[in-house]
């Protein structure tokens, strides 16, 4: 018995989603202080490897040691073993650079991946949405999914509760979010085990709005996911325009699914 694999992605597009700024702390890079008895090494490869160089300072010492103060914007946890293992460092101390900026929740959060996995065997409905949920929760998602079956096929279908993210704020006026999901079921239809990837992206889609038509609309859905290695027909596209009402924003949802008979696994 084949088992089918079914694809949901949901995209949703609050328009004029207002900006909420908040300030946080941001890792730009890290400095170093390396002590050293032959400079040459260290300043080379401080010049010539994958990141920026920022502040940079050297004190040569009575006894013929040097000193080296360098900050290395875009720099990660591999440059320190990267310096500490160069002929001459006698030692090294390295700390985070830290910049304070302002920015939206949806950008804190921006192409954040989120995993959810969950066996669906004998659970209701209502606890895997309660799974599901918990595990986003504890990831810090800021939001809210409701899973739903399908009362024709028994598939598993996501649903996001825009409510809860209209706050987030999104430069341009727009909010994305992209779920993924694999659910495997078997040959009566019966979800055995979902596998959810759910991200807070602009990525592809942010030149949508909610002036253009719907086949303006479906042209840029189908050339990213393409680009993505998903090939939709306008059929599995669906467009879901709410006027904004009750001092809700105006939104555009757009849906996407896709199954595929492939073996799960493969």
């Amino acid at each position: 018995m084949n088992l089918k694999t079914l694809v949901a992605i949901s995209l949703l597009a609050l328009v004029a989603a207002c900006s909420v700024p908040m300030e946080v702390e941001e890792e730009t890079g890290r400095q170093f202080v390396i002590r050293t008895s032959d400079s040459g090494p260290v300043l080379e490869d401080l010049r010539s490897g994958n990141w920026q160089v920022g502040e940079l300072k050297v004190w040569e010492q009575e006894n013929g040691e040097t000193i080296v103060l360098a900050d290395l914007l875009s720099a990660g946890d591999d440059a320190e073993l990267h310096f500490s293992e160069l002929p001459g460092v006698l030692d090294l101390q390295s700390k985070a650079l830290v910049e304070t900026v302002s920015r939206s929740m949806f950008g804190q959060m921006l192409n954040t991946m989120f995993e959810v996995h969950v066996n669906t065997t004998g659970m209701s409905d209502e606890e895997i949405n309660a799974a599901i949920n918990g595990q986003l929760g504890e990831q810090g998602f800021p939001g809210s999914v409701m899973i739903t079956r399908d009362p024709d096929s028994q598939h598993l279908e996501v649903q996001v509760d825009a409510d809860d993210l209209e706050g987030l704020g999104a430069e341009g006026g727009q909010v994305f979010i992209a779920l993924d999901e694999d659910a495997t079921v078997d040959g009566d239809g019966n979800a055995t085990e979902s596998r959810m990837r759910v991200r807070l992206s602009d990525g592809g889609f942010s030149d949508i709005n909610g002036e253009m038509s719907d086949e303006q609309i479906r042209a840029i859905v189908r050339q990213q996911l393409e680009a993505d290695g998903v090939n939709p027909d306008d059929a599995s596209i669906s467009i879901t325009r709410m006027p904004a009402e009750d001092g809700a924003k105006a939104r555009v949802e757009i849906g996407v699914q896709v199954e595929s008979d492939e073996p799960a696994g493969n």
